[in-house]
């Protein structure tokens, strides 16, 4: 019996939740000894730290397409299709599987044109919201349905992208199935505070430290925690802010601390490797996720892994781990007053804070382990190839 061959397509292979959950998946069908599961991205250079270590450790085999890019080009976009054209017809792969909006697009068509017999998408975010021009997101709507009845099996890792495709018209409910982005539940469980970290980055013992862990860039929301955060310390003068991450914004960022007259007490941990991410998380007593969309962001889960109380926008899939006064708090987006209500509650009720993290942990232990996100995409692959009786 020969491998099952797949092929997994992502735009950008930059340190992100969609490249982090397609590299473990990749990981995790290897290990199965029934697939030779191959990836293909778009080019590697960038702003952003890519996760080429991460391959090279794993023995994930990468090809790199040049003209695939995040940007809508017709003239690449259609060089890419039928470069990827040829290349799926010349490595005859039984199943294609898609992550992100232009390269699900470009891959499904060019995976259906090649005649790839069982074809797969991952909405990881969904490619319209409110945050953008009508007239883009009517487009995107359009795109995906185009591509929508060529697709097997479209998976989602929030019950909320199920539900907003299913109202936008994309397909019908039967075509989605929820599959949560997980990952190695471990590292979060046994993290310990690391006190030389914590004096590298200037926190004091008696420093109440509010984390945020994500990338410096636009939706992610850290404008509205830096303006919370001049409140919250007014009530809570020991509080500190800890912003993990790097990016595009760290300078308007700074200048926003400085004006709102906070900058000595928010420290810029910059961009960390996602191995380490846990350590920082450590040192936080309260971790806040602000972003304007994110399909559910896998920080929530580690954070509660870890013990930690959580403050979240109620955004997309963030409902679905945080359940408000129960395994968190959930405030409206962009509601700056509401955050500072929700953080301040979280520092002066320690113990009913405690209590939710608790809960929360249970949850996601029982939802996020990255064993069983593979296991559920190796039984819909065997699903998909016995339904359409391809023999292997």
């Amino acid at each position: 019996m020969r491998k099952i061959k797949v092929l997994h397509i992502i735009t950008r292979l930059i340190l992100g939740g969609a490249q982090e959950n397609t590299l473990l998946t990749i990981e995790g069908l290897q290990k199965t000894d029934r697939y030779d599961v191959r990836l293909l991205t778009g080019p590697l250079e960038g702003p952003e730290d890519d996760l080429l270590a991460f391959c090279r450790e794993h023995e994930i085999h990468y090809t790199v397409f040049s003209q695939l890019q995040m940007e809508i080009n017709p003239f690449k976009d259609l060089i890419t299709l039928f470069e990827l054209y040829f290349f799926l017809r010349k490595n005859k792969f039984d199943i294609v599987h898609t992550h992100s909006a232009k390269t699900g697009i470009i891959g499904r068509l060019a995976a259906k044109m090649a005649g790839v017999p069982i074809r797969v998408h991952t909405i990881h975010g969904l490619p319209f919201h409110p945050y953008q021009s009508e007239y883009l997101n009517q487009l995107q709507i359009a795109l995906e349905k185009s591509v929508a009845g060529i697709t097997d099996l479209i998976l989602c890792v929030a019950k909320a992208m199920i539900d907003k495709s299913v109202q936008a018209g994309i397909a019908g409910r039967e075509k989605f199935y929820l599959v949560r982005s997980g990952f190695p539940v471990d590292p979060y469980l046994y993290a310990k505070k690391d006190e030389g970290l914590a004096r590298r980055l200037g926190i004091e013992p008696e420093d109440v430290v509010i984390g945020k862990v994500a990338r410096l860039y636009d939706l992610k929301g850290h404008k509205y925690l830096i303006s919370a955060f001049r409140e919250v310390l007014k009530k809570i003068p020991s509080a500190r802010l800890l912003l993990v991450g790097d990016g595009i914004l760290r300078d308007a960022l700074t200048a926003q601390a400085e004006e709102l007259g906070v900058l000595s007490r928010v420290i810029f941990a910059g961009e960390v490797p996602n191995s380490e991410i846990q350590r920082y998380i450590a040192l936080m007593d309260l971790l806040v996720h602000a972003s304007l969309r994110e399909g559910l962001a896998k920080i929530l889960p580690q954070a509660l892994l870890m013990g930690k109380p959580v403050v979240s926008f109620d955004i997309d899939g963030a409902s679905e781990i945080i359940v408000d006064h129960t395994t968190g708090l959930l405030t409206p987006p962009e509601n700056v007053e509401a955050l500072i209500d929700a953080l301040i509650f979280m520092m002066e009720n320690k113990a009913e804070a405690s209590m939710m993290a608790i809960r929360g942990r249970k949850l996601a232990l029982s939802l996020f382990p990255v064993e069983r996100m593979v296991n559920q995409i190796d039984e819909l692959y065997l699903h998909l190839l016995n339904a359409k009786a391809i023999h292997i």
